[in-house]
């Protein structure tokens, strides 16, 4: 039976932003005004990105990491306006972060196709 790998820094992103979570639930039901956090939420998804391109448990997970972070930044640009962002004149972003994953998986498989061929003729010639 295989044991899946276990990846400490994804476990510690999801329960920092666990703890992060219930002290505002808790904080709201206590009645104090903490709304205007909720506009950094998308910071949870930056750093979970950052987690996957830190300590990648899957051959690809640097690419998800990626475009992770990038959703993130979109978000949390939309949230606090940043450079004067909204969804309605930034959606465009969303295109560049789909082509940019599809671009970069295209490339990562490509090189892994060639290396499967150089493994492949460095056998045969053995």
């Amino acid at each position: 039976m295989e044991t899946k790998k276990e990846a400490p820094l994804h476990n510690l992103v999801w329960g920092a932003a666990l703890i992060v979570v219930g002290i505002v639930v808790m904080m709201l039901n206590l009645g104090y005004g903490v709304g205007s956090i909720w506009r950094y939420a998308p910071l949870i998804l930056v750093m979970t990105g950052l987690a996957k391109i830190i300590q990648p448990d899957k051959e690809d997970a640097r690419i998800t990491g990626t475009t992770t972070v990038l959703w993130g930044l979109w978000l949390l640009g939309n949230f606090l306006q940043l450079f004067g962002m909204s969804f309605r004149n930034s959606w465009p972003f969303i295109l560049i972060i789909i082509g940019f994953e599809i671009v970069w998986r295209s490339l990562s498989g490509r090189q892994k196709r060639e290396v499967t061929r150089r493994e492949e003729l460095n056998h045969g010639q053995q």
